[in-house]
């Protein structure tokens, strides 16, 4: 990998999460000379026991090289998939609102086992870019542990199958009806919640152009077409994926998230580009 031009015409956005290995931060910034790194620490920097002692070498090793390098400091907690793979969706989200061709990289290297799988599976779903920084002189009980010539890997990512962006879209939103229904206390059977009604979600669907009748001459009422292309491009395909499950309550149906349908929606919930 050769550095980078800092001028050059796409952006590079570096993500990191701080830890007491100088060498294994700096070597990829140096290769990469991004324009913005978002430093990782784990949950606040009250509560990271790297943070006073690894902050201010790595500041400072940034700033000798290129001063011109924006900073952000994130607290989350490593150990938690959801947590670290939505921080990740926001920095995305952000980025490619301002950029659409923007590079993104993620160093691996460090964290936490759980956080370098939601590193993976975020490469995975947008299309990032993810390195591994390691040396061979290594010894566990030392700080740092890796020291000498750094050697920088890329590994494969390889594309995880999605829900297409509409079924991601509706995922999303009856996720939010349910937890707003939570929040206002409004179900009143404890064995019986989390749930919301079919119609509600259409009409989100239908008002926020994620599916539309329009153009299509039929016969059939505008509500009919609705309600034909709801069950057609958004119902069945969850269903058929396991999202969700439905029960039928008088005439309309609740619709249930599934185990698999909750976490789906929980990664894509800050995130959700147009595949």
């Amino acid at each position: 990998m050769s550095k980078l031009d800092y001028n050059a015409v796409s952006r590079r956005v570096h993500i990191l999460f701080i830890d007491r290995e100088l060498e294994r931060f700096m070597a990829p910034i140096r290769e990469f000379n991004p324009h913005k790194i978002y430093v990782f620490v784990f949950n606040n920097i009250q509560e990271d026991k790297n943070y006073e002692i690894a902050y201010p070498p790595l500041l400072e090793e940034i700033k000798k090289f290129n001063n011109n390098i924006e900073i952000e400091i994130i607290g989350v907690r490593y150990t938690e998939y959801f947590e670290v793979i939505q921080e990740i969706s926001k920095i995305v989200d952000k980025e490619r609102k301002n950029d659409k061709n923007v590079r993104i990289q993620i160093n691996c290297s460090t964290g936490a086992k759980m956080s370098s799988v939601a590193c993976v599976d975020a490469a995975r779903l947008w299309n990032l870019e993810i390195i591994y920084v390691f040396s061979n002189d290594f010894v566990p009980d030392r700080y740092p542990k890796h020291i000498g010539e750094m050697k920088i890997i890329i590994p494969p990512t390889f594309p995880i199958k999605k829900p297409s962006w509409r079924e991601l879209e509706a995922l999303r939103i009856i996720n939010e009806l349910i937890e707003e229904n939570n929040k206002k206390n409004l179900y009143e059977d404890p064995e019986d919640k989390d749930y919301v009604f079919r119609d509600k979600v259409q009409d989100i669907i239908i008002e926020r152009k994620i599916i539309s009748t329009e153009g299509k001459e039929n016969k059939l009422s505008k509500r009919t077409r609705e309600s034909e292309a709801f069950r057609t491009k958004i119902m069945e395909p969850l269903l058929k994926n396991g999202y969700i499950k439905i029960t039928k309550f008088s005439k309309t149906y609740k619709i249930y998230l599934t185990n698999e349908g909750k976490r789906i929606a929980q990664v894509f919930k800050y995130y959700n580009p147009k595949f």
